[in-house]
């Protein structure tokens, strides 16, 4: 009976005594997001260069228009006379 409550005791201080250590728990490092922010870039430049290029080739040109057809109108003198010959 002595050798049972010493090999109790030897148990029951055995497991008492042992290592409580935590599992180690790898951290999650999240993966870095990209920036919403988009930068200007060459690419992204030119066609917007290009169209605002073209918007203003368009405009002048219909400008130039207007201008050319003034000045037919202004060199234009109509065969009927604007006064009338009333008595």
């Amino acid at each position: 009976m002595k050798i049972k409550a010493i090999y109790t005791f030897l148990f029951l201080f055995i497991i008492g005594c042992g290592a409580n250590e935590e599992p180690i728990v790898e951290e999650i490092i999240p993966k870095p997001k990209k920036p919403k922010v988009k930068y200007r870039t060459y690419k992204r430049i030119v066609p917007m260069i290009k169209t605002d290029r073209m918007n203003i080739e368009r405009t002048t040109d219909i400008q130039d228009a207007r201008r050319y057809i003034l000045k037919t109108f202004d060199g234009y003198k109509p065969e009927v006379s604007s006064k009338t010959n009333s008595k």
